[in-house]
């Protein structure tokens, strides 16, 4: 019954998913009727990678990326309340929420086209009445040929206003962001003048930069988002992945319980999992010379070391060559090893902070009873 629901199932799969799937003969039976195709219940990689999962491997996972993009509802990742439209007042009342005074900067996000030339954009700015381009947060007079490096995107921004916040400017302010969410897609970036805190001004790239949208944003703190794509939702691309896992859900680190064998024991009496064992001479002598260069004490128990001394134990002091005596006979001068910690002592662990997808897609559809945005493989 198994081998007859599983092979099934596998004839649900596209021609290209099925050459990776080992596939069971059909069962001696002339015919077997009401049996559902086996599914498959866990995540788990069935090939080399660990990108690859149920739902890649099945292709389902690229239908539920799509049904979060159009389905889910988008939350702040900060407040955790639904997304709603942001108006013009809306945007003006922000602005105008800042320190009156304050010298404000309103962008409008652009980009080159596929094939444009930088010459030709800019000649288009320029037709168009812009005076100014912000280059990867620095302005320049769009006249004075600003540099675009085309061996790589720039980030560009166009200046619609400079302005300074105060209530009375309120008629200009509203006029600049209506201009500002027409030439940049319905997106505005308004940048502020601050200083360091001690009354010396930042330069214009480290100024904070606050995105307002006229389709998407927070009605509790005013941030602005873009619509997302389905190709945020996946795990499998920087646009979407968990900026701690890469997407994985798991890193490699020291697991120091998996190391200890026994902490009454001290370093030379065999307190850590070592690799290779202590009873082989060039082990012994490795960790001789790490104790040495590093004042580690390797005859007082493990669990008697101080709190920096584990840390060093542990985690290290940076990379550094530490002179290892040569066990051979016919060489008795030192070569330089460096003291590396075993693959063994490395394991896969749940990252902390680690979800597949970044706070943005987890964001989407995480109330009620919406689309979940943490798509398949997210665990």
């Amino acid at each position: 019954l198994y081998a007859e629901g599983q092979r099934r199932y596998v004839e649900s799969l596209s021609p290209y998913a099925r050459q990776f799937v080992g596939q069971v003969p059909k069962p001696v039976f002339e015919r077997i009727e009401g049996l559902a195709p086996a599914v498959a219940i866990e995540q788990r990689s069935t090939g080399s990678t660990p990108r690859s999962t149920v739902g890649t491997l099945t292709e389902m996972y690229d239908f539920f990326r799509v049904l979060a993009a159009r389905l889910g509802v988008m939350h702040c990742p900060d407040c955790s309340v639904p997304l709603g439209v942001q108006t013009v007042d809306e945007s003006v009342d922000r602005i105008l929420s800042v320190p009156e005074g304050s010298r404000l900067l309103l962008l409008a996000p652009v980009e080159l086209k596929v094939g444009q030339t930088p010459e030709s954009f800019l000649a288009g700015l320029k037709a168009a009445g812009f005076v100014r381009l912000r280059i990867d947060g620095t302005t320049y007079r769009i006249d004075q040929n600003p540099p675009l490096n085309r061996k790589r995107k720039n980030r560009l921004e166009i200046v619609i206003d400079r302005i300074t916040a105060k209530p009375s400017e309120r008629s200009r302010i509203a006029q600049s962001v209506e201009a500002a969410f027409e030439a940049g897609s319905g997106t505005m970036l308004v940048a502020r003048a601050v200083d360091d805190g001690h009354g010396n001004p930042l330069a214009e790239a480290d100024w904070p930069v606050e995105v307002h949208s006229r389709f998407l944003a927070c009605p509790a703190c005013g941030q602005g988002f873009r619509p997302l794509e389905p190709r945020e939702f996946s795990f499998n691309s920087p646009l979407g992945w968990c900026e701690v896992c890469d997407g994985l859900g798991t890193r490699t680190g020291v697991e120091h319980q998996a190391l200890v064998r026994d902490a009454s024991l001290s370093l030379f009496e065999g307190a850590l999992e070592l690799w290779p064992d202590l009873s082989q001479p060039l082990s012994r002598a490795m960790l001789e010379a790490l104790c040495t260069a590093t004042g580690l004490p390797g005859d007082v128990p493990l669990n008697e070391l101080s709190g920096l001394q584990q840390r060093v134990l542990f985690e290290g002091t940076g990379e550094r060559w530490i002179p290892v005596p040569r066990l051979t006979a016919s060489d008795g001068a030192g070569s330089r090893l460096p003291a590396k910690t075993p693959p063994a002592s490395k394991p896969e662990a749940q990252a902390e902070g680690a979800h597949a997808l970044k706070p943005e897609a987890q964001a989407e559809g995480a109330h009620a009873s919406k689309p979940e945005a943490q798509a398949e493989g997210n665990r």
